[in-house]
């Protein structure tokens, strides 16, 4: 007599299980927050380096109007000042920083930009160099804060 072949066992098919699925989910929503927060440095990052660089031009533009001497004034006396407002910066001719600007920006309003004795400009005279006026500082150091970034007492260059 001929045995009858048996039928293949069945195999069951198995899924993830739901501790599979939630250890998967908590590495993954790991993984996510750590990709936020670099992303977050490296914006804050981007952010302090265009400000400072904006910065650094707006002290260029100042030395260049103060060394143009415009106003014909004498050695000592500010020919051009770098002017600080809430989220801008400005060149005046002159010392005064109520003047009708002749460059101005507007930088993010998250960044935070101080001279190093916090004053508000700093004067250039026909020379190119700083120079004592009413709320400027003769010292070129700033620091500039953007979110978690930040430079403190850089110089002008």
């Amino acid at each position: 007599m001929v045995k009858a072949a048996a039928a293949p066992a069945r195999r069951r098919q198995r899924g993830l299980t739901l501790v599979e699925m939630m250890i998967a989910l908590a590495l993954m929503a790991m993984l996510a927050l750590m990709v936020a927060q670099l992303g977050s440095s490296w914006t804050d990052n981007a952010r302090l380096t265009r400000v400072q660089a904006l910065f650094q031009q707006a002290y260029d533009s100042t030395k260049s109007a103060a060394l143009q001497n415009h106003l014909a004034r004498a050695r000592g006396e500010g020919a051009a000042s770098l002017c600080l407002a809430a989220g801008s910066f400005s060149v005046v001719l002159g010392d005064d920083c109520s003047a009708h600007p002749i460059w101005s920006f507007a930088h993010d309003a998250g960044a935070g930009v101080e001279l190093a004795d916090g004053s508000s400009c700093i004067a250039l005279d026909s020379a190119g160099i700083a120079v004592p006026a009413t709320d400027c500082s003769t010292d070129l150091r700033y620091s500039i804060t953007t979110g978690s970034a930040h430079v403190e007492n850089q110089s002008f260059h």
